[in-house]
């Protein structure tokens, strides 16, 4: 019995000969294959072999064992091979791992028997848009420790040390643009060329045809599988198996290897054949987890770090900052109807440059693969977004969408033009759409079509809403410049938690399944909610589940994902007579939304001082409600409403007894209206009709006048504390609202995230001085508008029919201390003022807000 050699890393075709001696002929390719299958399990041999994705081909010893991580881009027809063969004076041969067609290996003449086998072909290329992390990470991981199957003189050892000394963690450093291996690393010195059997030294391989991205190359193999092995196009695998040294007699030149067939028979010189032995698909890119298993999920979760993060990179805008980590944490999971259930492709608008820069550097350093697609015309007319089949050469062209699961493509619209599309451009954007609403990419094969189901996350960054469609649309509020800072510790925390949410399994029990179902039929029966938004509910509720660290949904979890995924939350905050009832009103006038009218002042006036001066005073003691209902109390009717319909909240900051942080939901969009305080004052001294209304409004007026933090003080101080704790917040003038209607009407809607109809802008009219019988109110703030005539104006309204207020005031209209109260005032309304959003007033834009400002005066 023949002695097998333990050199089987770098000579395994001896192997095969010490195999052969053994006989047992019909179960020869089973027993290879089993045989170097169990070393490398038993030896770990990623450490040992050379390693594809790191090294010049040409320094690799033919014959040699060695790994490849790759993604299979286009497949061919079978190749035929001979497993084992016999000769006529009784010799055992075999063809496996060999090229060479069989006509050229065998001699019929000397063949005794003879039984042929198909073997796939595939053509695989390093992964691409891999991060730099990743590559220097995976080039640690397969470190070369012996040099097997490496040739003397190799370059290998010196390239390695430069990936470990040019790796970085610091999020801050300038990103080295080193996709795969470069054409510089492939250049060698004269000492070390190969020459082949012809004399000649062979060219370096030119594979930018075969990538898909612009400025990236890497390694690429002709693969070749046994066993009926066959691998999926675009997934990614680590591949271990016997590198050969093909050679043709024939003249070759790289023009050559896209004509026909000639890709198929160049020499290895050009396009390495690889026959794989173990094929190991990786689910995951993150060298953490390409190798080992999970374990315990809830040690990854780092929701907090990344939620901070992530809302530093939007400006300080927490939903968006909320929305950018969920999007990191998709992937589809399952697809049901054709619909992709698990993605969650967000529309950023109002994005600056800085918001894109910062999030750019921080998916490179978090992500395994990311892309960043520059969506200018330029671009869109020239670019290949979908594979073509080039029939005459027989070569896939790469389009720039073929790319493996888990890719991060960050779409940047904010380079549009206005300009033409060519066809090819209007077939890009179509592609890029069908890839967000569908994760399927479309290969042409010139006379017919076949799409391919892809998982690749998508975040579109414009200005206004992009023209390719979304799951979510979220504006951005930029409250602040924000620098990115981010520590190495954090980075892996943040970058593990990514990769371990795209491996766990989520689950829902029994009995919220059941809570599901019925919320579904619920909102189906009301027609609330479509197919597409259940849909993106349920991959809501995953993320959700996921980004807390659970395996599980929980019902906290799902309530959280009703509130977020249907419904908007607007609160309007006005100093008293700044016409905010009958912007309400406007605003308000759509299907499923909950107006809460003034709670907060209810609450002031059921079971203060106000409320004791009031009935003492001025009205009935049965008209004046007291009420056992707390400030959190009302915040708790808020947040349920919240659950089932939008909510629009309309009140007074001073009502809030500065209690901001407890009593305004994070998750709340904040509208300030400012109106003159000369206006306003003269509105209110306007109500003063009869004794009653004149006893009310001038007694509270003395009270406002003797006090801090009301009128436009208590509005200033809401805004410095909305801004200071990144919460999103708009100041709008109200004369914008009565000039410009439908404008300001789209930009709140858009802002809030209700959807605007065109019902908003006319309504029918209603009782003498009421308000709609669907708004939250309180008999409190009803009585004393009886008496005052608070709502006769806006019970009457059908439309926006205000006049706007005149820009110039004189105060001998006003007593000495109402002047100086309006002194105060206008102070705050100025450092407003300076804050407010500029709309088209006059159809030319407002660039410089200091002419419109000094406008606005009062003349003493």
């Amino acid at each position: 019995m023949p002695v097998l050699s333990e050199d089987w890393i770098s000579t395994p075709l001896l192997r095969l000969k010490d195999l052969l001696l053994e006989g047992d002929l019909e179960n020869f390719q089973e027993r290879v294959f089993q045989y170097f299958a169990s070393r490398i399990t038993l030896n770990k041999a990623q450490s040992k072999l050379p390693y594809l994705n790191e090294i010049d081909l040409r320094q690799v010893k033919p014959g040699s064992l060695v790994q490849f991580r790759c993604m299979p881009q286009d497949n061919y027809g079978p190749d035929l091979y001979l497993p084992t063969y016999m000769t006529r004076n009784g010799i055992a041969r075999t063809g496996l791992f060999i090229d060479e067609p069989i006509t050229d290996v065998i001699n019929p003449e000397e063949v005794f028997s003879i039984s042929g086998k198909e073997r796939n072909v595939y053509l695989c290329i390093a992964p691409p848009a891999e991060t730099q992390w990743v590559l220097d990470d995976y080039s640690d991981m397969f470190h070369l420790i012996s040099g097997a199957g490496i040739r003397e003189g190799s370059l290998v050892e010196n390239k390695l040390k430069r990936h470990r000394d040019s790796s970085n963690d610091d999020i801050n450093a300038e990103p080295v643009n080193r996709c795969f291996r470069s054409d510089s690393d492939a250049t060698l010195e004269n000492k070390n060329d190969v020459v082949n059997h012809n004399g000649h030294v062979p060219k370096p391989p030119d594979y930018k045809l075969m990538y898909p991205l612009p400025n990236c190359t890497g390694s690429a193999c002709l693969v070749k599988t046994y066993n009926d092995l066959k691998l999926n196009l675009n997934e990614v695998y680590l591949l271990t198996g016997v590198i050969s040294d093909y050679q043709d007699d024939t003249p070759y030149s790289e023009d050559d290897a896209y004509d026909g067939n000639c890709l198929l028979n160049a020499p290895s010189s050009f396009i390495p054949r690889l026959h794989v032995i173990t094929a190991l698909h990786l689910p995951s890119d993150n060298p953490n987890f390409a190798f080992s298993n999970l374990g315990l999920f809830s040690e990854f979760c780092a929701r907090q770090e990344f939620v901070n993060v992530c809302t530093s990179i939007m400006s300080g805008d927490q939903l968006a900052g909320e929305y950018f980590f969920l999007n990191l944490l998709s992937r589809v999971h399952f697809r049901t109807d054709e619909l992709p259930l698990g993605s969650l492709a967000v529309n950023f608008t109002n994005i600056s440059k800085e918001i894109i820069s910062n999030a750019k550097s921080f998916m490179e350093n978090v992500t395994c693969r990311f892309h960043m697609e520059s969506m200018s015309i330029e671009t869109l007319n020239s670019a290949l977004y979908s594979s073509k089949k080039d029939h005459d050469r027989n070569q896939l062209i790469p389009g720039r969408l073929q790319l493996p699961p888990h890719t991060h493509l960050l779409v940047d619209e904010t380079t549009l033009q206005p300009g033409e599309l060519s066809v090819q451009g209007v077939k890009n954007v179509a592609a890029l759409g069908n890839l967000i609403r569908w994760q399927r990419v479309t290969y042409d094969f010139e006379y017919s079509s076949v799409e391919f189901d892809c998982d690749i996350p998508v975040i579109i960054m414009s200005c206004a809403k992009s023209l390719l469609p979304s799951n979510v649309l979220v504006p951005v509020s930029n409250n602040r410049d924000s620098t990115l800072q981010i520590g190495s510790a954090t980075l892996k925390k943040i970058r593990n938690f990514i990769s371990s949410s795209q491996l766990v399994d989520y689950s829902i029990d029994d009995s919220l399944q059941k809570e599901v179902e019925d919320y579904f039929v619920a909102q189906r029966h009301e027609s609330k909610i479509s197919v597409d938004e259940m849909h993106n509910f349920m991959s809501l509720l995953r993320l959700l589940t996921l980004s807390y660290g659970e395996r599980s949904l929980t019902h906290v979890t799902l309530e959280k994902a009703k509130r977020t995924m249907t419904f908007a939350k607007l609160f309007i905050w006005s100093d008293l007579r700044s016409k905010s009832t009958v912007a309400l009103r406007c605003i308000s006038n759509l299907k499923d939304v909950q107006v809460f009218f003034e709670p907060y002042q209810y609450i002031a006036i059921g079971g203060g001082v106000l409320s004791e001066r009031l009935t003492e005073n001025y009205l009935n003691t049965n008209e004046i409600e007291q009420t056992d209902l707390t400030r959190k109390d009302v915040y708790r009717l808020i947040e349920e409403a919240h659950c089932t319909s939008h909510v629009i909240v309309k009140d007074f900051p001073k009502s809030l007894n500065q209690q901001y942080k407890e009593l305004i939901p994070e998750d709340a969009s904040n509208v300030l209206l400012i109106r003159h305080p000369a206006a306003c004052l003269k509105s209110r001294l306007k109500q003063c009709t009869n004794y009653f209304s004149k006893s009310i409004i001038l007694n509270q007026l003395h009270d406002d006048m003797q006090s801090n933090d009301v009128g436009l003080e208590a509005l200033m101080n809401i805004f410095r504390f909305l801004k200071d704790n990144n919460r999103k917040v708009v100041v709008i003038d109200v004369n914008d609202f009565v000039t410009e209607c439908e404008m300001v009407v789209k930009f709140i809607c858009n802002f809030s995230g209700l959807e605007f109809s065109e019902e908003m802008l006319k309504w029918n009219a209603l009782h003498f001085n009421t308000l709609p019988s669907s708004w939250w109110t309180n008999k409190n703030v009803e009585n004393i508008a009886k008496h005052c005539n608070s709502f006769t104006s806006v019970s009457k309204s059908t439309e926006i029919k205000c006049s706007p207020d005149p820009t110039i005031f004189n105060l001998d209209e006003f007593s000495d201390l109402q002047s100086l109260f309006l002194t105060k005032q206008l102070k705050f309304y100025n450092d407003l003022l300076a804050e407010k959003v500029l709309f088209n007033i006059t159809n030319e834009l407002l660039t410089n807000k200091q002419d419109y400002d000094t406008n606005i005066q009062v003349i003493p």
